[in-house]
C-alpha cells in the first residue's frame, strides 16, 4: 500500500512535467531537472524497473524534438542519480555534503559542456546575443511608459551583472536544482535511510567549502581582468551553498519559536529582494558549520 502511493505520486510528478512541454518548452526545460529527486528516490529504494520506465517515459519530449538533447538540463537528472548511487556506496552520511559535492561536481561538469558547445555550435555566444537582443526590445518598449534615462539605466545594470557574474548566475541554478531534489525527494520517499532522509533544519554543510570563497577572495585581490572575475564568481558561488546552511538554520529557528508559516514566507521573500540580507544570511551558514549553533536545536533535530 506505501509504495502504492508513491507510484501515484511518481506518476503524477512524471506526467506533469513532460505534459509541460506540449505547453510551454521553456517551462518543461526548466522544471524537467526536478525529476532527479524521483529517479533518485526509486533507485535508493531498489525500484529500478519503475525508475528505468519513468525515467523513459520523461524523454518522451526529446524523442519528439531532439534538439532538446542539446539542454544540459535533460542530462541533470541522469548526473543527479549517478552521484547520488556514489555518495551512498561510499558512506556519506551528511546531506550537507552530498550538497556540496554535487554542487561543485555539476556545475563543473556544465561549464565544460558550454565551452564544447561554444566550440561546436558557439552555444553561449547564442544565448548571450538573444538575451542582449531581447534587453533592447523590452527597453525601448519600457521607454514609452517612463523615462528613457530610468529604463537604460536599469537595463544597462541588468547587462552589466549579467557581462560580470553569468558564470555564478549559471552555477546557481545547478545549487537550486541540488537543493530542491534533495528535499523533494525526502519529501515523496520518507523510508529512505539516512542521510536521504535528513531534515532541511538538520544539513550541515562542510567548513572545507570556506576555502573555495578563500581562494576567490585571493583572486579578486591579487588578478586583475578575468581571473578577477572569475574570483568574485567564485566567492559569490561558495556564498550562494552556505546561503542554504543558514538558511537551514532560519528555518530551525523558526520552528523552534513557533512561528507562523507565513512569516517564514514573508521572511525568505525579504531575502530574495534583499542582497544584503541575503549576504548576511551566508554568513550565519558559514558560523554555523564551524560553531554548529544547531546543537543548542537539540529538542527540534528529534
Amino acid at each position: 500500500m506505501f509504495f502504492r502511493d508513491k507510484l501515484k505520486k511518481t506518476w503524477f510528478a512524471v506526467l506533469f512535467v513532460v505534459v509541460l512541454y506540449f505547453v510551454s518548452e521553456y517551462v518543461f526545460i526548466s522544471l524537467f531537472p526536478l525529476l532527479g529527486s524521483v529517479f533518485l528516490g526509486l533507485m535508493l529504494r531498489k525500484n529500478y524497473e519503475y525508475a528505468g520506465f519513468f525515467m523513459l517515459v520523461a524523454l518522451i519530449p526529446v524523442f519528439i524534438d531532439r534538439e532538446l538533447a542539446l539542454s544540459f538540463s535533460i542530462y541533470y537528472p541522469l548526473l543527479f542519480v549517478i552521484l547520488g548511487l556514489i555518495f551512498r556506496d561510499r558512506m556519506v552520511y551528511n546531506k550537507g555534503t552530498i550538497f556540496l559535492y554535487t554542487s561543485i561536481i555539476i556545475s563543473g561538469l556544465f561549464f565544460i559542456y558550454l565551452m564544447f558547445m561554444e566550440k561546436k555550435i558557439g552555444l553561449y555566444t547564442q544565448i548571450k546575443t538573444a538575451f542582449n537582443m531581447e534587453m533592447k526590445s523590452v527597453s525601448e518598449q519600457l521607454s514609452n511608459f517612463t523615462s528613457s534615462e530610468d529604463v537604460q539605466d536599469y537595463f544597462s545594470t541588468i547587462r552589466h551583472v549579467i557581462n560580470n557574474y553569468s558564470p555564478f548566475l549559471i552555477a546557481f541554478q545547478f545549487v537550486l536544482y541540488n537543493i530542491l531534489n534533495l528535499y523533494i525527494m525526502s519529501s515523496l520517499f520518507k523510508d529512505l535511510l539516512p542521510p536521504f532522509s535528513e531534515r532541511f533544519g538538520q544539513m550541515q554543510v562542510p567548513f572545507w567549502g570556506v576555502w573555495g570563497i578563500n581562494i576567490g577572495l585571493i583572486m579578486v585581490l591579487f588578478f586583475d581582468n578575468f581571473l578577477s572575475k572569475i574570483g568574485a564568481n567564485t566567492i559569490l558561488f561558495f556564498l550562494s551553498l552556505y546561503f542554504f546552511q543558514g538558511l537551514s538554520l532560519s528555518t530551525l529557528f523558526f520552528k523552534i519559536n513557533k512561528i507562523p508559516a507565513f512569516l517564514m514566507f514573508l521572511f525568505l521573500l525579504l531575502l530574495l529582494m534583499n542582497h544584503v540580507i541575503w549576504f548576511l544570511i551566508s554568513i550565519i551558514g558559514i558560523l554555523d558549520t564551524y560553531f554548529n549553533f544547531k546543537k543548542h536545536f537539540k529538542e527540534a533535530l528529534l
